[in-house]
């Protein structure tokens, strides 16, 4: 049943989703092996998350986390510890979100666990610039610039570290600088092809190009984002 959350999760169809969640759940009081209790938690806390209920996915996390303590599996802990972290920064409790993924990140650092370092980078750094401090955020970036020459899956974590960067030169009134950062992002979500978050790059990129009086330009950052859009499908959470 576990093994279904995923399948279901990858094809949107996040009420079976739910009831293979929830049937995994009832089951898992007659299941010895505490290793595929931890990965139900986990695949149960990834269903709950996508539907934003949080403290449902918070609780789940909290069951996971134990059991990989017990295991002493310190990837996994340090993935709960981030998913704890994901989940607090949706809720704009800004200060446990940075202790959790804070803790996420040295322990991914420790094990040399790189790519998991770089993918959670842009949360660790978008809780930071939330709480003003952008010099931390943009140095907390820099373990999803580690992964810019690597793979095509680590095309995401680049993106969205590209993204952020631009947000805060923009912010920062620095609108060359945001123009580079998101433009480096939007291709980067093309090459992934994650459509809903190249769109909304896409109307950044426009709107920073519109403000700046280039509309002929931010008209076709827009079209193309819609493209992006229309022939992509969504990218589900890690």
């Amino acid at each position: 049943q576990y093994g279904l959350v995923g399948v279901y999760i990858d094809l949107g169809l996040l009420d079976r989703a739910a009831a293979a969640a929830s049937a995994a759940l009832a089951l898992a009081g007659k299941v010895a092996d505490p290793e595929h209790i931890g990965q139900m938690h986990m695949q149960v806390a990834r269903t709950y998350m996508l539907q934003g209920r949080w403290g449902d996915a918070e609780e789940a996390l909290n069951r996971a986390h134990a059991t990989y303590t017990q295991l002493d599996y310190l990837v996994e802990i340090g993935m709960c510890h981030w998913a704890r972290g994901y989940i607090l920064l949706r809720e704009e409790r800004l200060a446990d979100a940075e202790r959790e993924l804070t803790t996420a990140r040295d322990m991914m650092r420790s094990l040399d666990a790189w790519y998991y370092a770089g993918a959670l980078a842009s949360e660790l750094a978008t809780v930071l610039w939330k709480l003003g401090r952008a010099d931390e955020a943009l140095a907390a970036l820099d373990d999803a610039w580690r992964l810019e020459r690597e793979s095509s899956s680590t095309q995401l974590a680049v993106a969205d570290a590209y993204r952020l960067r631009g947000l805060i030169a923009r912010d920062a009134g620095d609108h060359a600088a945001a123009e580079r950062a998101l433009r480096s992002a939007y291709d980067s979500f093309l090459r992934a092809e994650a459509g809903p978050v190249a769109a909304s790059t896409a109307r950044l990129l426009g709107d920073l190009l519109r403000e700046a009086g280039r509309l002929d330009e931010a008209i076709d950052v827009y079209r193309s984002g819609l493209e992006a859009a229309e022939r992509m499908t969504p990218v589900p959470l890690p």
